[in-house]
């Protein structure tokens, strides 16, 4: 599994995981069996949209970490959550489902969420439901420390002079 999957695993098991979110399925976006339709209970499909690399400075230098130098790129990761709500609940069966998500990911969820931002809300006709597209930004680094190994996370620290 890449380090963006792996990205991707870490929110779906967030969403999967907070009491907060009870009453909203949580699956992956490419899941190897067939989906129900018409829906019967508002579902979230997660799944990696894509991936936008920013060089880090110097030739991909991120700094040092306490034994070696660290070096890699930054990574903004944009990963889909297509939300789907049966007819009953309506439209607003989408709207509660993303205020609810975006608060999950928002306060609490993995590190590295930059936005949330949903999209438009249509009649989805092959689910029979509503569906409403959207996009959470990650950032992570991506690269290797000089021992070759990821890295999993870089710490700025300030200091007084």
């Amino acid at each position: 599994m890449s380090q963006f999957d792996a990205a991707v695993s870490r929110v779906l098991e967030h969403l999967k995981r907070d009491p907060a979110l009870d009453g909203i399925r949580f699956v992956s976006g490419y899941p190897a069996y067939p989906r129900s339709s018409p829906v019967k209970r508002p579902t979230a499909a997660v799944a990696l949209q894509g991936v936008h690399l920013h060089c880090g400075g110097l030739g991909g230098y991120l700094g040092r970490s306490e034994q070696q130098e660290l070096n890699g790129n930054r990574a903004e990761l944009s990963v889909s959550i297509r939300i789907y709500a049966p007819l009953p609940l309506g439209g607003e069966g989408c709207a509660d489902a993303f205020s609810r998500i975006c608060a999950s990911l928002m306060l609490g969820g993995p590190g590295g969420v930059l936005s949330v931002d949903g999209g438009a809300l249509c009649y989805d006709p092959d689910a029979s439901a509503f569906r409403m597209e959207c996009t959470v930004k990650l950032r992570l680094y991506w690269g290797m420390d000089a021992g070759g190994q990821p890295v999993e996370r870089v710490t700025v620290k300030g200091a007084a002079t």
